[in-house]
């Protein structure tokens, strides 16, 4: 019975030690984790049920198999880049050139439904901050897409790395703004916010 409890609701392997996330009614081996969306943060893992991650997962594979139909149009940033596809209407975020091996979800830009700055204060009370750009998104997979926009985490405000990430988030919302009004949506406006929170 004990042997039962161990075993991947999703694969049927057993499950290790480390890198198991919880879900709402079972919990799930690393490997079935690792293949979900990196934007699919823990607590929205905890109010997935088995089934839900299973449909998720399914999804992740239709999307690593579409990865070779993108084209890239355009795109923005350095560090973490958004490119669009045009002629399917994708937005993929990503830092690195190889897709198939980061397999990045390609958004739809009628799915963009807004985006925010937000300025983080570290946990380490060091008095540096880090600058993130989230894009919510209109998904049955995952909510929004959050990332970090200066390159190395921790920086001060009275600093060029700080000035540049301000800026950088507002090419980032230049350009989805372009993306969005391109189909007859003005939105998303970006907002901006000054979080206390800790990630």
């Amino acid at each position: 019975m004990e042997e039962q409890n161990n075993i991947c609701p999703i694969c049927g392997n057993e499950r290790t030690m480390f890198g198991n996330k919880q879900a709402k009614d079972g919990i799930i081996c690393r490997n079935c984790a690792k293949k979900l969306s990196p934007w699919l943060k823990d607590t929205d893992i905890a109010e997935c049920s088995v089934e839900e991650l299973k449909n998720h997962i399914a999804y992740r594979e239709e999307n690593a198999a579409k990865l070779d139909e993108f084209r890239e149009t355009c795109s923005c940033g350095s560090y973490e880049k958004i490119s669009y596809d045009k002629e399917h209407g994708w937005v993929l975020i990503t830092r690195r050139s190889n897709l198939k091996k980061e397999n990045p979800d390609m958004i739809p830009v009628s799915a963009i439904k807004g985006s925010k700055r937000s300025v983080r204060r570290q946990p380490e009370g060091n008095g540096l901050v880090n600058v993130y750009y989230t894009i919510t998104v209109d998904s049955p997979y995952f909510k929004e897409a959050d990332f970090r926009v200066n390159p190395f985490p921790g920086i001060r405000k009275a600093s060029g790395e700080f000035t540049q990430a301000l800026k950088d988030t507002k090419e980032y919302d230049k350009f989805l703004r372009s993306l969005k009004e391109d189909t007859g949506d003005e939105e998303p406006l970006i907002k901006y916010e000054e979080s206390d929170y800790f990630d």
